[in-house]
């Protein structure tokens, strides 16, 4: 096709404003000239004041709490997979054309929009009943873990639109799964570590997301289509087993104070 470059610059062009805007606009709750001093009390009101000390990554990287987070953000390459490799999975095993691919696609977003607001708001909704915060956040990721568990079997089914569904539904899960890792961060560590924290945790991804990528290209060209097989398999059953991970180094989700020491609160 022709042309197809120009959705790319749309999109960049697009995204490169929003960023001008941001550090236009953007200011820290204590600098910022339209805040009342009733909006910047309701900010503070849930944590106690902290120094304006930044912490060095030497500090963060050695915290269990960091590797918890870490590991539950190796799950991305999975959404990555459901991404670069959705469309060519269709095609190879059900050989649905390229310009066919708006409507499978469409189901698979919408899926993952539900997912991504549901989940948010199932660990608030068991907290509001009097769970602690680390039996909500754990028992909504083993929901999570468990909806994305029936992607396993897309390679071996014979419906193009089970396949589909099944993509869909795991796409949901993994929504849901991350708007409660984010949460991890911020129910455990300060407030000046949250970024830091965060940011180690997207570069895992990323890199988890990349040699993901690179293996499965590998192993097709070795196996052929076969290798979709144990794609799935691994996407649909990853989750369980890294929120095993979490739990072992995590197990109370004891918050952290300013110099990243355990507190005496368990949430």
């Amino acid at each position: 096709g022709t042309n197809w470059q120009i959705p790319f610059l749309i999109t960049g062009g697009l995204s490169t404003l929003w960023v001008l805007l941001w550090l236009r606009t953007y200011k820290r709750p204590e600098r910022h000239p339209k805040l009342t001093k009733e909006e910047y009390e309701y900010i503070h009101c849930d944590s106690e004041e902290e120094t304006t000390e930044k912490l060095p990554w030497a500090k963060v990287l050695p915290k269990r709490q960091t590797w918890a987070f870490s590991l539950a953000k190796v799950t991305d390459a999975v959404w990555w997979f459901y991404l670069f490799w959705g469309a060519k999975f269709l095609a190879d095993k059900f050989g649905v054309n390229i310009k066919d691919i708006a409507l499978p696609f469409f189901v698979m977003y919408i899926l993952a929009d539900a997912g991504s607001i549901l989940g948010g708001y199932m660990s608030s909704a068991f907290i509001k009943t009097g769970w602690s915060i680390n039996k909500a956040r754990k028992i909504t990721l083993l929901i999570c873990a468990i909806i994305i568990l029936p992607v396993s079997f897309v390679a071996v089914t014979e419906s193009k639109w089970l396949a589909i569904f099944l993509i869909g539904l795991g796409a949901a899960g993994h929504q849901a799964w991350s708007a409660n890792i984010f949460t991890l961060v911020s129910d455990v560590f300060p407030k000046k570590a949250t970024a830091s924290v965060v940011g180690i945790g997207g570069m895992i991804g990323a890199i988890a997301g990349m040699v993901a990528d690179f293996s499965l290209g590998s192993v097709l060209d070795q196996a052929n289509n076969s290798g979709y097989f144990w794609a799935f398999l691994i996407a649909g059953s990853l989750y369980l087993v890294i929120l095993g991970f979490v739990h072992l180094l995590m197990p109370k989700m004891t918050p952290l104070d300013e110099n990243l020491k355990l507190t005496t609160e368990v949430p």
